[in-house]
């Protein structure tokens, strides 16, 4: 597999990252390939990358202690729909997310205000009352819960990858299932060598995992996200590896 003309755009990694970013460039309007394998049918007998998405549950919440996060999570949620959407692929089960610990203790106490000053739904349950409301729990004797019905639950990571892949392709991109063995630079761009050729672009976004075996580099990735830029654009975001 070899492309003929250039590309604007090559996304490494097909995971939960890359496939993300594939979908909003395509969306952009980019010339995008986004390249990685799909997930092995056999693990015995799989020898190559192993994605860290391979699995079916991700709690999703909009509360974070941090601010930032507590951002970052609602502009995702609110996201979900149009994914889906975009892809026939229902990835998230909005089952609520439960938040329980003692109820003398700082970051327990802590989730109630937090909620209320940010707007997030949020429901208090305090010992005999919580255990009326969520009967499972066993032992609720000084406990305080809070819980979040609305806009929380879990997601399928597998089927997420799936979803941006499809929302992706469907907004024109080219989906390349090989592995990425290496990365060379030129004067005019990069090249991305893959198990049956090579892909040619422009600019490369590396959006594989820090322990992934890459490039001929074994040890785990301690800085990355560097941008290498020539006389007038970044060409390549690469990673480096402390040694």
């Amino acid at each position: 597999m070899s492309t003929n003309q250039a590309i604007r755009l090559a996304v490494i990694g097909r995971g939960l990252i890359g496939s993300a970013a594939a979908r909003h460039l395509s969306k952009m309007g980019h010339d995008v390939a986004l390249i990685g394998p799909d997930e092995p049918a056999d693990f015995s007998r799989h020898g190559g990358v192993f994605g860290s998405h391979y699995d079916e549950g991700r709690i999703t919440r909009s509360y974070d202690p941090g601010p930032f996060w507590r951002q970052a999570n609602r502009a995702a949620i609110s996201r979900y729909g149009e994914i889906s959407a975009e892809s026939g692929v229902e990835f998230y089960r909005e089952a609520g997310a439960l938040h329980v610990g003692h109820s003398e203790t700082t970051d327990v106490a802590s989730i109630g205000s937090i909620c209320a000053e940010d707007g997030i739904l949020c429901e208090a349950y305090h010992d005999a009352g919580l255990a009326e409301r969520f009967p499972f729990l066993k032992s609720t004797a000084g406990m305080q819960g809070y819980f979040e019905p609305r806009n929380a639950g879990y997601i399928s990571p597998r089927r997420l990858v799936r979803a941006q892949t499809i929302a992706a392709e469907r907004a024109g991109a080219r989906i390349i299932d090989e592995p990425a063995l290496g990365i060379s630079e030129s004067g005019s761009g990069v090249t991305i060598r893959t198990r049956s050729g090579s892909v040619e672009a422009e600019r490369v976004l590396v959006a594989a995992r820090q322990e992934r075996k890459m490039f001929g580099r074994t040890r785990p990735a301690r800085r990355h996200g560097a941008a290498r830029r020539g006389p007038s654009r970044a060409r390549a975001v690469t990673k480096f590896w402390r040694t």
